[in-house]
């Protein structure tokens, strides 16, 4: 890990100007997600990396998942989860990996939601080689990352300073089938309709932005089949049979 990797995680919200208040949409997220894709079985083991103040930990909480634990290297996101009696422990990726495949420990669900593009691209590659390891045989990551496809894709990219990389759907799915991966599915960001408001922006993303972005690539390429033009957008990759 780079020095300015390290100063800058330790302290990440304060430096980041990220709020320490539960941001209602992204735990509107993380329940759609749990919802969509996520075993019905509440006694699987569930491991979050760069689980933050622990917001999705809380969402699986509340939902009634037994085994779930996330980690995280900021000491500030660490210390916010456990006033709130959420389960993030203070851990670097790479260790925690090395010592469950030493240890032999296997998780169902991993979760790396905004975590891969802080990654090298050969850090990345060897990380997603062992997660295979550490999975059951019908185990899951679960990440969320920019989309290089994105007309608007530098305002996530380039928004952090440690990020090392954006993903389009064909290339994330590339590093998890180079990596013994049986199947990899892509899901854009849409709004999410909960209120009035989020209702119309699905129907103007749906029904006009999204068929523009779509139109202009069509007009290069012929097709915009498979695309994907969110910011950012979810993954689903599964080891075994889903």
């Amino acid at each position: 890990m780079e020095n300015y990797e390290t100063k800058i995680y330790e302290y990440y919200n304060s430096v980041s100007n990220k709020s320490v208040t539960p941001n209602k949409s992204r735990k509107l997220f993380f329940t759609n997600i749990i919802n969509q894709y996520f075993p019905l079985d509440k006694n699987i083991t569930i491991c979050e990396l760069g689980a933050g103040g622990g917001l999705f930990q809380l969402t699986l909480k509340e939902f009634g998942y037994k085994n779930s634990f996330g980690l995280d290297t900021s000491k500030e996101q660490v210390a916010l989860a456990k006033i709130q009696n959420i389960d993030v422990r203070e851990l670097n990726i790479y260790e925690f990996i090395e010592a469950s495949i030493k240890e032999r420990r296997k998780y169902d669900v991993i979760i790396a939601i905004d975590v891969f593009e802080h990654f090298a691209k050969d850090d990345l590659f060897d990380l997603i080689n062992k997660l295979n390891i550490v999975l059951n045989n019908d185990g899951m990551v679960v990440s969320h990352q920019p989309n290089a496809q994105s007309p608007f894709f530098g305002n996530i990219r380039y928004g952090d300073f440690t990020h090392h990389n954006a993903f389009t759907n064909s290339s994330i799915s590339q590093v998890f089938l180079a990596n013994n991966f049986l199947s990899v599915d892509s899901y854009e960001d849409k709004p999410l309709k909960h209120t009035f408001k989020s209702k119309i922006r699905y129907v103007l993303w749906e029904y006009l932005v999204r068929k523009l972005y779509c139109f202009l690539m069509t007009i290069e390429t012929g097709s915009c089949k498979g695309k994907i033009f969110s910011q950012n957008f979810l993954t689903i990759a599964y080891k075994g049979r889903k």
